[in-house]
């Protein structure tokens, strides 16, 4: 499923953000504690909340002396609200609206509200089908709306589940994870296929983990990953690395070894060999390098936010970082970075293909609390605020 709208209310220093048309690549902007960062943790909440209790969440979220998650710190009349559309993306009339509301009385999170819609074409009409329906209490459910479908007990089309008592702290799509539904699972893996990327070099790992088909959220099986891109991978391996040696021009050859005990090394061959050894966390390579991975992998996200791509890169690095995203959104996939570079932003909107020229987001802080913008360029002129200050594009 692609996702095509996302909207956020109420969550920290958010009142409000609503981003749509994630065809394009998607970058949010905004002055420091603006909540560029809260965006990116929102919908991590989300995709966690997929697989774990609600509760739990709590002392991963609410942290650095924030009690409530709420905007309005913890007032019961406010909900924190996730509302996600999108569409099958084998299927263009297969649709979804997904809503989820929640409140946190006395430090614990309530679910209110969970529903999914789906508008669907059959054979013979349009019609529309509510699958989900969750009241705080119950729950109501069509597993196949489709003719022809059956769970996996074999039971009839449009089978219904009905007044199904639900803990309050779990979501319940992934109760139905197990059948062999056309709308709940896929909506489910959608969802649960977030990635919200921060690389952090501290994590690395140099160990196979037997799992690496994707780069972790934090980049910590980057040099297993490689080393399997470059054994079964060559077309995407031999694309990092041209890539790399573009950027560092006295780098000659770089190779993952396997060494004993599943251990990775990355060794790096410079073209004047009396120069010491490289420094890779330093220059800021192992930082590109992993955006070059994430970017490049062949299974792309159902949703991938990033927030600061430009974390520890030159002006050179910016430069390469906004061509790969720009790239990647630009295939049709789903791409939101929050940055405060003014350089980055340049970079994007210099090689923006017209036809799919980034969008930009600002945020904006009016009574202690944020609201986003769509920021919609002149026909010869750009203004942008990125961080602090104003940037113009000519």
């Amino acid at each position: 499923m692609l996702i095509d709208k996302i909207t956020i209310k109420n969550y920290k220093v958010i009142k409000e953000l609503e981003i749509s048309e994630l065809n394009r690549p998607t970058f949010i902007v905004g002055g420091s504690e603006t909540g560029k960062s809260s965006f990116c943790e929102a919908l991590e909440f989300l995709r966690l909340g997929m697989s774990n209790k609600l509760s739990l969440l709590r002392n991963t979220f609410a942290r650095n002396g924030v009690n409530y998650l709420t905007s309005a710190d913890g007032d019961e009349e406010t909900l924190i609200e996730f509302m996600i559309s999108g569409r099958d993306k084998a299927v263009e009339t297969f649709n979804f609206e997904y809503t989820l509301r929640l409140h946190e009385p006395n430090n614990r999170y309530e679910l209110l509200i969970e529903e999914e819609k789906l508008v669907a074409r059959d054979k013979k009409s349009d019609e529309t089908y509510t699958t989900l329906e969750f009241d705080g209490k119950t729950v109501n459910a069509i597993l196949n709306p489709f003719s022809g479908s059956s769970s996996k007990a074999g039971r009839d089309q449009k089978q219904r589940y009905t007044n199904m008592a639900i803990n309050p702290d779990l979501l319940t799509l992934p109760i139905f994870g197990g059948y062999k539904s056309e709308v709940i699972s896929p909506l489910n893996r959608c969802l649960k296929d977030f990635c919200v990327y921060s690389f952090n070099p501290h994590k690395l790992i140099n160990r196979d983990q037997g799992n690496d088909q994707n780069l972790a959220p934090d980049g910590s099986n980057l040099l297993p990953l490689l080393f399997r891109f470059q054994e079964s991978e060559r077309q995407t391996f031999t694309g990092i690395i041209s890539a790399i040696k573009s950027l560092y021009q006295d780098i000659e050859n770089l190779v993952v070894e396997k060494g004993p005990e599943s251990r990775f090394l990355l060794r790096i061959e410079r073209k004047n060999p009396n120069l010491p050894v490289y420094d890779a966390a330093g220059e800021g390579l192992l930082r590109i390098l992993s955006l070059l991975c994430l970017l490049r992998q062949p299974q792309p996200y159902s949703l991938l936010l990033i927030d600061c791509p430009e974390t520890g890169l030159d002006r050179a690095g910016k430069a390469l970082a906004a061509r790969e995203l720009v790239e990647y959104g630009s295939r049709g996939n789903r791409l939101i970075a929050a940055t405060n570079s003014e350089r980055l932003l340049n970079e994007v909107l210099l090689v923006s293909p017209p036809e799919k020229r980034a969008q930009v987001f600002q945020l904006e802080k009016e009574d202690g609390f944020s609201h986003g913008k769509r920021l919609v360029p002149e026909t010869e002129s750009a203004v942008y605020k990125c961080g602090d200050d104003i940037h113009e594009q000519r």
